[in-house]
């Protein structure tokens, strides 16, 4: 699935939610369009002329569906803010919650991140929100930022918690608390790891377009020469850091940087996934637990019950 969503094919209908409209400031079709020159600029003379030329090639009569394609990642914005939406209306708003997660331990150097495969992380993480008691969706996207002052890329995932308020403290007591950032040589400051944080939805429009905006960045650590305390701020990638960023999106596809947790994407929606449980109570002919299943993974099917 080269777009887990198609934006314009929901569009037109009633009741879409169009990021457009709801979030004064969204990226125009001009904004991604002249983002798009840049990187195709930048490539060439990075020496990888067929992406450069896959993204010029883009247009509305043909799509690259390229992670790296800025026209590309808005027309997945937009898909994704409606669908999110959409199950942002069907939970209590009282009750959800945004999250970023930090996964410092795996932290990697340029050549790693070439052989990153964001499955096995994507994995580890719903493995996590299993074990500390998630039973509602959860969904969200993957990025990866560049730390100048260790030389390293960071993953992290920005998440929308719809109903799980509890388990987020266990989540964050039971792994989180161990994501240490690694520390440059000689700090001039000593440091706090901060690999978990959790906001209120408060402003749906702009934390719902947060969490698929696919624009990896770099990050430089400063000193507030009031306060004393180490800052940090985003900036756009350096040459080098930007190319590269660029080839290894483009060797993913969209769905490879989402993760969904408790639901399935279907016909453009969160659609969400019943516990085997009742399954097995709605057709327990068609279930079948395999036998070759180890004990850990069959306790954590019958937990999902």
């Amino acid at each position: 699935m080269a777009f887990p969503f198609e934006p314009n094919r929901q569009s037109k209908r009633p009741g879409f939610y169009d990021i457009r409209t709801d979030l004064p400031g969204f990226e125009t079709i001009e904004d991604a369009t002249k983002e798009s020159l840049i990187r195709q600029k930048a490539l060439i003379k990075g020496g990888h002329p067929r992406l450069a030329k896959k993204l010029g090639d883009c247009n509305r009569d043909y799509r690259c569906t390229s992670p790296a394609c800025p026209q590309c990642a808005r027309i997945n914005r937009r898909g994704f803010y409606h669908a999110a939406n959409t199950l942002v209306k069907q939970h209590n708003r009282a009750n959800q919650r945004t999250a970023t997660l930090i996964y410092y331990s795996e932290a990697m150097t340029n050549e790693e991140l070439e052989h990153f495969d964001p499955k096995q992380l994507k994995d580890r993480l719903r493995q996590q929100l299993t074990r500390s008691g998630f039973r509602h969706p959860v969904i969200g996207g993957l990025e990866l930022d560049y730390h100048e002052d260790i030389g390293l890329w960071i993953p992290h995932f920005h998440l929308l918690v719809v109903d799980d308020i509890s388990p987020l403290a266990a989540l964050r007591e039971k792994y989180l608390t161990k994501e240490k950032r690694p520390t440059p040589d000689n700090p001039p400051t000593s440091y706090i790891s901060r690999s978990m944080m959790v906001q209120i939805l408060k402003h749906p429009p702009k934390q719902l377009s947060y969490l698929c905006k696919q624009r990896w960045q770099s990050i430089r650590a400063y000193i507030d020469i009031v306060t004393g305390k180490r800052r940090t701020k985003k900036y756009r990638l350096n040459r080098y850091a930007f190319i590269l960023s660029l080839t290894v999106l483009d060797s993913y596809t969209f769905s490879d940087l989402m993760l969904t947790y408790k639901v399935r994407v279907i016909s453009n929606q969160f659609k969400v996934t019943p516990p085997v449980c009742e399954q097995k109570a709605e057709n327990p002919r068609k279930l079948r637990i395999n036998p070759s299943l180890s004990e850990r993974e069959g306790k954590l099917r019958r937990d999902d019950c």
